[in-house]
């Protein structure tokens, strides 16, 4: 038991939250008048969403910090919105400058050589719609220069082969020859 410094009132341990600064280890003030309600009833409070301008019940605000009980000042479901939306953009900058920091081109020249290509794949024509994966920026590895844009697998098979010419003329060659059942 220990006794509120502010409302006088002799209440539980439960009641004050803990503190390392002080001797008995919990704080002096306790919830009830830290908060105006008990710790263990949700509070009744109504709040306005800054956003959609509703009135809503406490509970239907997002914590910012659940030990002090501070609310957002958006609702859950607006807030749901905004962080789509924020998501959505994020996911585009990270795309446009991994195409600016690896190739050196804008997201603008990834669209243009999409179209130019109709959206499919220079090698197998696979087209974008049947690939879980956006198409891959084909590149030499030694010069630097784009070549076009490929599916996964194309890309990789190019790059096992590390662009040697003589390389995937033998394998076609030894898939030609092969006997087929």
């Amino acid at each position: 038991m220990k006794k509120c410094n502010r409302c006088n009132e002799e209440r539980d341990l439960s009641y004050f939250k803990k503190s390392s600064k002080s001797k008995d280890g919990h704080i002096g003030t306790c919830k009830i008048c830290q908060y105006g309600h008990e710790p263990h009833k949700k509070a009744t409070i109504d709040k306005k969403c800054k956003l959609c301008l509703e009135t809503k019940p406490v509970e239907d605000f997002p914590f910012i910090n659940k030990e002090r009980q501070w609310y957002d000042s958006r609702c859950k479901k607006c807030n749901n919105k905004r962080l789509e939306i924020l998501r959505s953009s994020t996911k585009e900058r990270k795309r446009k400058t991994m195409l600016r920091k690896n190739y050196g081109i804008s997201l603008e020249t990834y669209d243009n050589m999409y179209k130019n290509q109709k959206g499919c794949c220079v090698i197998c024509k696979t087209t974008q719609e049947s690939l879980s994966k956006p198409l891959n920026v084909d590149h030499c590895h030694t010069t630097g220069i784009i070549r076009g844009l490929l599916c996964s697998n194309c890309n990789s098979g190019l790059g096992f082969f590390k662009d040697n010419i003589e390389s995937l003329q033998e394998a076609i060659k030894y898939l030609l020859n092969v006997k087929k059942p």
